[in-house]
Formats: structure tokens, C-alpha cells, sequence
């Protein structure tokens, strides 16, 4: 049976992001299951597993019984220019044996293995329900918010609700809230860990995702390609619903014109991020961790939209963005955010923030996303704009950051 080159490089590369370590130094062996349409390729390790179907082409033969394939040869299958042959198993005095031949280059190259029968059983589409593609962006989106560092709550899982259909995460300081989905276990909630390994673009780019939940394990499939991560049964997780406020009770809103985005993304990526442009003062006036040592902006709301990206020792301000093309609604406000805050929210694609005041969550909203996260408090909000050198985001080059000549 012939088996696509590029199959091994996404085993090997899937592998190494979901077992967190290259299978090399896991020293894990591929397994090829025997079926009726093709084979099956699968690995695991502890309670985590892969595998994927390979169909057969019209003008080949499923392999006869099922092998093993060691991690030594995975390696130089990755390299091969050409589809890989599993032979035949046939029996020697020794034992039974098969060969396996691939092309590196020009050079045509063998090795004859021993039989060793995968013990893992192969992973059946039975009870698993579709999801729309954009799954998995939506956990690559949360895994970068959940963070382990907390003690009392596991805060690197991410949340599959099943009432509500929601995907949130958390790292106790910002939260994010994926909605629009339909999940199979209703009104069960489940979590697992993060995992880099739905941050590739190759996987995020296959489409035809579903989900399902056997025991204490959730199944991911995308393609031909199913992963499997256990479920979090014990572990504490905060109720992400009771932290989002109330967009009607906002006092102080703002409706963000797409436009604005991708030039507001610019504009904060080339604001001043050295640590003598963090605040005005000198250093022994800042204590570390403090809301000056954050990189904090300003976003002014006076019949404007602006962003107070910096001011000098007169409380002037030297760094001004402003959204001419979004709409401030309700009374003159300013609040005081970590800038990676805002640059997150634009990565989410919100169209509208809602402020409440001191000491209420900040909350950006988008087509079926919410991101919640704290303002600043001891950030001094006074700083004069008469100064600032003003850069309307309706003039700036999205590609480049750059303004445009007049």
C-alpha cells in the first residue's frame, strides 16, 4: 500500500504538538491498523492519542495486517520525495517480516522490518457531531488567554459549554467568551488543557471538524486526522457567564468602525514601549507590577474616539491615535487599559466596547466573541491633548502603519 510522504510530516509535526515533545524523544513508535479501505496510522501517549485514515487510490491494495512502524524510520519517512510502499508481511524462519521502500532524492532505499502488532485500538466516527470550522481558530484564540499559574483554579483549560454553546478561558485577569456553537453533550460543561497543537495552520486550514465525548475523553476531528485529550472531571474552573456585565447598563460606549481596526493595530504596535515611555516619574515612583509598569494607554471619550499613547513630564500628551470613523456614545470619559489588552480585543475583531466605571470590567464584544478584562486604577488620567500629535486612524495605511501623503 502506497501512503502519502506528506502524511508522515503532519504525523510527525501534529505528534510533537499534541504529546508536547518530538515522538523521537518520546520514542514513539507508528502504528498501521489493517482496515478494509486503507489503513489507519495512529500513536499515543499516556491519555492523549492521534491517528489518521488513509483511503487507498484505485490502482492500490489495502496491507493485509497490521504493523509497526518505529520512530527511528518515522524520521527518515519525513523526508521521503515520494509516496511510501508497505509491503507484504510475510513469513521467515525468523519471524514474520515486511519492507518498507520510499525515495529520498534519487535514491531508492529499503528497510525490512520485524512484525510487531499495534496494540491501539482505532479511533471509529461513531457519535461524532459537526461543528463549524472556525472551532478551531476559536481555540487557538482561547489558548492564548488560559495560563497556568494559578494555584486554586485550572486556568490553562479551556471551557466547552454544552448549555450555551460557548468556548471561554481565563488567566484571572481576562476572560474570553466564544458563542454560536452546538455541542453534543448538552447541558453537560467539560474542560481540557490547552494545547499548541490547534494553533497550526495546517490543521486549522482542513475544515470538516467534529466533536464527541466518550467517557472521561473528548474527541477532536478534522479531516481524516483524530485527537484525543482527556477530560478535566476534578479540577476548578471560575463561571465565566457571572464575570461578563451587562452591555445595557453601560454608561459609556463605543461603536468601532471595522475600518479602524487593522490602522489602530499599527498604530499601537509603533507606539513608544521602551521602559522610559512607560509613565512620567522617576523610577523609584514606580513599584513593579504596578498599573505604570503596564504599558497602560488612555482611551478618551469626548465626542472622539482617541487613544493617549504617551505624554511627557507635563502631563502632555506626545502620542494621540484617533478613530475618526467610530461613534462615542454617552457622556466625556477616560479610563486607563493595558495596551496588550486593546491589541487582543483588535485581534478578536470586536466592533464595540462597553465601560461602566471604576472598578467594572472592561467588555469588547464581536460577531460571537466577548473579551472582558479589568481597567487600570491608579493611572493618572489628566494629561492635556492641545500638544499631541494627532494621527487619524482614517489616514493611516493598514498595511504599513504608515500615513498617507495628502
Amino acid at each position: 500500500m502506497q501512503i502519502p510522504s506528506s502524511l508522515f510530516r503532519s504525523f510527525r509535526r501534529f505528534a510533537g504538538a499534541l504529546f508536547e515533545k518530538p515522538i523521537h524523544r518520546l520514542a514513539l513508535d507508528m502504528q498501521v491498523h489493517a482496515s478494509p479501505e486503507g489503513c489507519v496510522v495512529s500513536a499515543s501517549y499516556g491519555d492523549r492519542k492521534l491517528s489518521c485514515h488513509v483511503p487507498i487510490s484505485k490502482d492500490d491494495s489495502p496491507i493485509d495486517q497490521s504493523v509497526t512502524l518505529p520512530h527511528e524510520l518515522v524520521d527518515q519517512l519525513c523526508l521521503a520525495t515520494a509516496s511510501v510502499e508497505l509491503g507484504e508481511v510475510e513469513s521467515t524462519e525468523n519471524g514474520s517480516r515486511f519492507t518498507v521502500r520510499w525515495q529520498h532524492g534519487v535514491v531508492n532505499r529499503q528497510a525490512e522490518l520485524d512484525l510487531v502488532t499495534p496494540t491501539d485500538s482505532v479511533a471509529s466516527n461513531t457519535g461524532l457531531s459537526a461543528v463549524p470550522n472556525r472551532f478551531l481558530v476559536v481555540l487557538a484564540q482561547a489558548g492564548e488567554i488560559a495560563d497556568n499559574s494559578s494555584m486554586r483554579y485550572a486556568l490553562d483549560c479551556i471551557e466547552l459549554d454544552g448549555q450555551f454553546g460557548t468556548v471561554a478561558a481565563t488567566d484571572g485577569r481576562h476572560m474570553v467568551r466564544f458563542d454560536g456553537f452546538v455541542f453534543p453533550w448538552q447541558p453537560e460543561r467539560i474542560l481540557f488543557r490547552r494545547n499548541r497543537l490547534f494553533k497550526l495552520k495546517e490543521l486549522t486550514g482542513m475544515g470538516d471538524v467534529r466533536l464527541g465525548v466518550q467517557n472521561d475523553t473528548l474527541t477532536i476531528a478534522v479531516g481524516p486526522w483524530h485527537f484525543e485529550v482527556p477530560i478535566e472531571r476534578t479540577v476548578k474552573f471560575p463561571t465565566t457567564a457571572q464575570v461578563i456585565p451587562n452591555r445595557q447598563r453601560s454608561s459609556y460606549r463605543v461603536r468601532l468602525n471595522p475600518h479602524d481596526l487593522a490602522p489602530l493595530a499599527n498604530c499601537l504596535s509603533q507606539l513608544p514601549g521602551s521602559d522610559e515611555d512607560k509613565q512620567p516619574g522617576s523610577d523609584e515612583d514606580k513599584q513593579p507590577g504596578s498599573d505604570e509598569d503596564k504599558l497602560p494607554v488612555i482611551i478618551d471619550l469626548n465626542g472622539h474616539v482617541a487613544i493617549i499613547g504617551k505624554y511627557n513630564t507635563a502631563d502632555q500628551a506626545t502620542g494621540c491615535p484617533e478613530l475618526d470613523r467610530s461613534l462615542h456614545i454617552g457622556p466625556d470619559y477616560r479610563v486607563g487599559i493595558c495596551r496588550q489588552e486593546l491589541v487582543q480585543a483588535v485581534k478578536l475583531g470586536i466592533d464595540s466596547l462597553f465601560f461602566y466605571g471604576p472598578g467594572v470590567p472592561v467588555l469588547a464584544c464581536g460577531p460571537q466573541v466577548q473579551f472582558v478584562w479589568m481597567p487600570l486604577t491608579n493611572l493618572g488620567l489628566n494629561c492635556d491633548l492641545t500638544t499631541a500629535q494627532r494621527i487619524c486612524t482614517s489616514q493611516v495605511e493598514p498595511s504599513s502603519g504608515r500615513k498617507k501623503a495628502i
